[in-house]
This record gives structure tokens, C-alpha cells and sequence, in this order.
């Protein structure tokens, strides 16, 4: 099961149930997806960065890292710095709505 736990510079993902050794992965950047797959031909898996789409962005080799843990297969690409910044601006707005609204309730800020 492949999901997605971002940080705040990195897209991550996290691959459970994966008992093969991280030398057996092979994770490539192929028409603008990341595709990973085993050298045993056990597993394929292809996705994008819908985040990348949005702002026209290539996917990088370089910017992929990941290691393997406790049958887990963790993903890192680095986010460009434009996404970081924009993130943090619609996080800036959605708290600043957030304490508007509770001071037109009357609810005290906290």
C-alpha cells in the first residue's frame, strides 16, 4: 500500500509490506513520473506529483532519495522552493481566515 505523509520540504511516500532489501529497488524518474520497481520483477508501481503538474514542473532524478525500514520503503523528493513558499502563504491565509472568523463569532482567540 502506497501513501502519501508529506513534510514540510519533501513529498514523501511510504510503501508498507515490503520485505525485500533496499538494494533490490530501483526508483527512476520516467514521462515525468516516479516509477518504482525491483530488480526481481516483483513489484511496479507509477505516479506523478500532482503538485509538480500544477506548477508545470519537471521531476528531477536528483531530488529523489529514499531508504528502507521495518518493511517499509520510504520516498523523498524535495520540494521546489516556489511550492514550500506557496504552501506556507495558503497556510498564512487559512489562519488568518480562521481567526477572522472566530473574532465575527466572538470566540476568543486562543
Amino acid at each position: 500500500m502506497l501513501y502519501r505523509v508529506d513534510s514540510k520540504d519533501h513529498f514523501m511516500w511510504k510503501l508498507k509490506n515490503i520485505p525485500f532489501p533496499v538494494e533490490v529497488f530501483r526508483i527512476e524518474v520516467e514521462n515525468d513520473q516516479i516509477v518504482i520497481r525491483t530488480t526481481n520483477n516483483k513489484y511496479l508501481k507509477k505516479f506523478r506529483i500532482p503538485d509538480m503538474d500544477r506548477f508545470n514542473y519537471k521531476i528531477k532524478q536528483d531530488d529523489i532519495t529514499f531508504f528502507h525500514h521495518s518493511c517499509i520503503l520510504t520516498i523523498m523528493y524535495s520540494k521546489p522552493k516556489e511550492i514550500v513558499e506557496n504552501e506556507q502563504n495558503t497556510l498564512n491565509a487559512v489562519e488568518q481566515h480562521a481567526i477572522t472568523m472566530a473574532e465575527s463569532n466572538g470566540i476568543p482567540e486562543v
